[in-house]
């Protein structure tokens, strides 16, 4: 990526990476950048005056998945200053293709046996992502350590149910966004003057 550092680009262009905490990078991401080298490209493009995003996405629940994000944001922050930090989960995954495509005891048991457990009869979307108690849970995980880091960074969910974000509404109010108001990584909101892009990088 050095080839990005001598474009003038004017302060208009984005750079936005994936991270995933190191064993998710290694175990689940073979032949791609671990989380250090991805987290030096960002530094590098910050560096350059590129305004910088973090997508953790997908987010895997590697056994110590609570240990290993808390790290990784806490890695994030030493490195770069992003103005928008936006988190998904793992999904479009069943029980079934979680068995195949993954380690045995690769992923955390509580995960595994709650996939397991989706009734037969349910809707495909719910046999195809973990439930929401799960989500939320690493939701949790990164809205405290960002808050704690970095309380005026802006963190999203992407393309989460209205019921999640209002699970989460405390958490994310104090981060001023809302469920009817958030900027995130790629929504309609994620460019411009807003008051929440620049406040972690002013």
């Amino acid at each position: 990526m050095d080839y990005l550092l001598d474009y003038d680009h004017k302060g208009h262009t984005v750079c936005c990476w994936s991270l995933g905490t190191e064993p998710q990078c290694r175990q689940c991401e073979p032949g791609t950048a671990g989380m250090e080298a991805r987290l030096a490209s960002a530094r590098k493009c910050q560096q350059a005056g590129y305004t910088v995003r973090i997508r953790l996405s997908p987010m895997v629940p590697v056994v110590g998945w609570r240990e290993h994000t808390r790290h990784m944001i806490r890695r994030l922050f030493e490195e770069i200053t992003p103005d928008v930090v936006t988190m998904e989960p793992l999904r479009f995954c069943t029980h079934e293709r979680l068995v195949r495509d993954f380690e045995p005891g690769l992923l955390d048991p509580e995960f595994m046996q709650a996939m397991a457990d989706i009734p037969a009869d349910a809707e495909e979307w719910q046999k195809s992502e973990f439930p929401d108690a799960l989500r939320v849970a690493m939701y949790r995980v990164v809205l405290d350590e960002v808050a704690r880091i970095s309380p005026r960074t802006p963190v999203a969910l992407c393309r989460e149910k209205r019921r999640v974000w209002d699970t989460l509404a405390e958490d994310l109010r104090r981060m001023g966004q809302s469920p009817d108001d958030f900027v995130c990584n790629c929504g309609p909101e994620s460019a411009g003057d807003d008051w929440r892009l620049r406040a972690a990088t002013a």
